[in-house]
């Protein structure tokens, strides 16, 4: 009698041991498949960006930052706060690595505002005419090839007259115009990473968005047939 007690107690409890373990069970299946179907999503995601002949970026540029204006050197020149913002788009050769064609750009006008001096609590400076930066060109770099891009610019500083000795009279300097020939790189970023981590790059799945000197860069590809 006893065994047949212990028998049917031990039934029990490994009936309900089982029925206990089940939801477990049944949360770990779910999350299997959830985890196939992710990969399958991304491995077509990135077959996607992978077959693709050509990729197509557009590109916003956003610049905010302080400036200074005047002649370098001089020790008198005043200071901005400006915004400033670039567009431009290419053609990008998943097979050579490479841009194809002439990438097109647009400059918009730069804002530039709370103009001050150099020295703190000395009088104001006055601007004569407009702080502009344009993107004059975009090319490949020729040693970093299918890595990077080389953005030519050119700024025109305004002439300035800045008061000598804090509250004298003015200094001029003229206007100039400055060329960067330090060919500033940004680097092509594979579209690849949307898939693999995009979410570190942009809150939008649909851009990358990279930060360089001042400059935030938000490329949004699309593949090309």
């Amino acid at each position: 009698m006893k065994t047949t007690i212990m028998v049917a107690i031990a039934g029990m409890l490994c009936a309900a041991m089982a029925q206990a373990q089940q939801p477990d069970a049944e949360a770990r299946m779910r999350k299997a498949m959830e985890e196939s179907a992710r990969m399958k999503e991304e491995d077509a995601a990135k077959a996607k960006w992978n077959d693709a002949r050509v990729i197509r970026y557009q590109v916003v540029g956003e610049y905010k930052g302080q400036v200074q204006i005047g002649e370098p050197g001089s020790g008198y020149y005043g200071v901005a706060d400006v915004t400033d913002r670039v567009e431009f788009a290419f053609d990008w050769s998943n097979a050579t690595g490479g841009l194809v064609g002439e990438p097109a750009i647009r400059n918009f006008p730069a804002s530039l505002n709370s103009l001050r001096n150099g020295e703190a609590n000395c009088a104001k400076p006055t601007l004569d005419g407009k702080w502009e930066f344009d993107l004059t060109s975009v090319e490949q770099d020729p040693v970093r090839r299918g890595v990077t891009l080389l953005l030519h610019s050119s700024t025109v500083i305004p002439a300035i007259d800045v008061p000598q000795f804090c509250t004298g009279a003015p200094k001029r300097s003229k206007e100039r115009i400055e060329t960067d020939d330090s060919r500033k790189m940004i680097t092509v970023p594979y579209p690849v990473r949307l898939v693999r981590d995009g979410a570190a790059f942009s809150p939008d799945p649909k851009q990358l968005v990279m930060e360089e000197l001042g400059w935030t860069y938000t490329f949004s590809p699309s593949p090309l047939p």
